[in-house]
């Protein structure tokens, strides 16, 4: 049997990590662009651990950031994403693959996706099982008539609802279109979910990264002529991902969302995609789950591991560790996380201009990661 290697290499450039992310494992998550985008916004420096045959081909992979956050040092597979299920060409290249994300020197934590139409994901008993949460998915490759019958009922009224009350819904992908979904989006973190938002260059930097491909789309809702509602897609391979959705609470009755829905599977289905992911969703969500399941044809769950940091010099994986790109020690992880906690509080008030509290979320958003 022909010996196997191990490899470290930037997913952001290496071509044996892009043949990976062309095949049918392959998520939004841990695809060149995504990583790049990471990268750009954040300042970290993602890598991927390739498990290559004796012609030097990628068959396996996974990719990881090292970071400082709240918590403290982490190895990430990888942060700000709803999954990063590792791609595995042979069941048994999990363990190399593990060797390598447990040598880098701090705790390491993954979320691998379970699908029913799939082949489970189990890592090995160096993880732990943490928390589970809920994930959906939309099959688009049907015909209108068969995706209007498989809606909810209160779906198919909330969309002729919207569409009686003026709503019109537009696919764009410009900047500008970008920027008008941001505003909302901020709105919804500050002031219902008290949480900062996500810096404005990240959304950039996706646009940047996503939009030249035509793997970018803004579903805005219009109600006379304002943008009261939106979701942002991201595509990839045969899959548009619904990473972000925001409207305003005085738009609600005119129920914009399950329109923007709608819109959204027409959209996914006349651009010859196979689903619309509807990602993750915590299980104290209830509320939005069950939005979820008024149009999804798919249910399954997003599992997260976590594992101890290995000691150095104890594996040959340990070899694989860079000695650079690791930022600077963070001050101890309990003072930060209270630091943190206070900035949010006092940044998410609503007497605080938003572009404060947009301010605070560009300058702290990295280490929640």
């Amino acid at each position: 049997m022909s010996a196997l290697t191990v490899s470290l290499v930037d997913p952001c450039r290496d071509h044996r990590w892009a043949e990976l992310c062309s095949g049918p494992q392959a998520s939004l998550f841990v695809a060149p662009p995504w990583l790049a985008t990471l990268r750009d916004t954040y300042g970290f420096e993602p890598q991927a651990a390739i498990v290559c045959d004796a012609a030097g081909r990628a068959r396996s992979g996974v990719p990881f950031v090292r970071l400082q956050s709240m918590r403290g040092p982490a190895t990430v597979a990888a942060p700000f994403s709803d999954f990063c299920t590792p791609i595995l060409g042979c069941s048994t290249d999990w363990a190399p693959l593990g060797d390598a994300l447990t040598a880098q020197g701090a705790p390491v934590r993954v979320k691998t996706l379970r699908r029913p139409d799939r082949p489970e994901v189990d890592l090995d008993g160096r993880f732990t099982r943490a928390a589970t949460a809920a994930w959906h998915l939309i099959g688009t490759d049907r015909t209108e008539d068969e995706l209007w019958s498989a809606l909810h009922g209160s779906a198919r009224r909330n969309v002729r609802r919207a569409r009686d009350a003026g709503v019109e819904v537009r696919a764009e992908s410009g900047i500008e279109a970008v920027r008008a979904f941001y505003e909302l989006h901020l709105g919804v973190r500050k002031h219902k979910y008290r949480l900062l938002p996500q810096p404005w260059r990240f959304f950039e930097r996706v646009h940047e990264h996503f939009a030249p491909a035509g793997s970018l789309r803004v579903l805005l809702a219009r109600l006379d002529g304002r943008p009261v509602a939106g979701i942002f897609l991201l595509r990839w391979n045969e899959v548009w991902y619904y990473k972000f959705n925001a409207s305003s609470p005085d738009a609600l009755t005119s129920r914009p969302n399950d329109l923007l829905m709608w819109e959204a599977m027409m959209f996914a289905a006349t651009q010859g995609a196979a689903a619309i992911d509807l990602g993750l969703s915590d299980c104290d969500q209830p509320t939005l789950i069950r939005y979820k399941r008024k149009f999804a044809t798919l249910e399954g769950a997003v599992q997260s591991w976590t594992a101890p940091a290995q000691r150095a010099g104890t594996d040959p994986a340990s070899r694989l560790a860079p000695e650079e790109g690791c930022p600077p020690p963070p001050p101890a992880p309990a003072v930060l996380a209270e630091v943190l906690g206070t900035l949010t509080e006092l940044c998410t008030r609503a007497d605080v201009p938003d572009a404060v509290t947009e301010a605070a979320g560009a300058a702290a958003y990295r280490y929640f990661a």
